[in-house]
């Protein structure tokens, strides 16, 4: 057994086996995925697979999509591409009612939150251009608060009255400026208060019909000054101080 010859060929005999076994574990592997599909396809052929427990709950899955059923039969959760070709997912009570719905598409992404319900909740989304935005609802479905993010890199931020109207709204620029700006019930700018990239600040006041009455303000060059504007716009008095 101390032959060369004898070796090398047994070695080579061993070799062949442990490959010969390889093909055939795989080729089990294969032949055994493809028999589970084909089981699955024959029980159900024109139709959903349907997935459940001993309880009641199940799983359907088809080509429109996946949908899970608790044991009442109520569908709790789903995972769809519409006819439209936006893929969803989301989220229902036991009533029925979604609760939380997540899409996406080359527009963008969204998450929908609502009550128990039914009723919209809050909402925050991203486009592909950049921008972003968050909405906060009331007990009605309406729109109370919002917050953007916009593509030039300017963040506002909204709060609504029970109409969704905008009665405040606060915004910061890249360059460091920034405004608040007041309503009043009419939706007319009341006030505003403003600060600009270059150094100036201000406080102007306005009439019930949106003109300009009143401004106290911070001047770039440094000085400070007050100015009040009659009812045609026009400054009937200012007040500059020196820096």
């Amino acid at each position: 057994m101390n032959d060369p010859g004898v070796l090398s060929s047994l070695e080579q005999r061993v070799a062949a086996l442990e490959s010969a076994y390889r093909r055939t574990r795989f080729a089990a592997v294969v032949f055994g995925a493809i028999a589970a599909v084909t089981i699955l396809t024959a029980q159900s052929p024109s139709g959903p697979t349907v997935i459940g427990d001993s309880q009641g709950a199940h799983t359907t899955i088809g080509p429109d999509g996946v949908y899970v059923f608790d044991a009442q039969g109520k569908q709790r959760l789903r995972m769809r591409v519409g006819s439209n070709g936006i893929p969803g997912f989301s989220v229902a009570t036991a009533d029925g009612k979604d609760v939380v719905a997540v899409n996406g598409g080359s527009f963008g992404g969204f998450v929908n939150l609502s009550a128990n319900t039914g009723t919209k909740a809050a909402y925050a989304g991203v486009y592909n251009d950049g921008t972003a935005g968050m909405e906060i609802a009331d007990t009605q479905g309406k729109t109370r608060l919002a917050m953007q993010f916009y593509k030039d890199g300017t963040v506002g931020y909204d709060v609504r009255n029970p109409d969704s109207k905008i009665i405040a709204s606060l915004s910061a620029a890249p360059d460091g400026s920034g405004t608040l700006q007041i309503l009043d019930k009419n939706l007319v700018k009341r006030s505003q208060i403003g600060v600009v990239a270059d150094g100036g600040s201000g406080l102007s006041i306005f009439d019930g019909g949106g003109k300009r009455r009143a401004y106290i303000g911070l001047y770039t060059n440094g000085s400070s000054g007050m100015t009040a504007y009659g009812s045609n716009g026009a400054a009937g008095w200012s007040s500059p101080f020196a820096p």
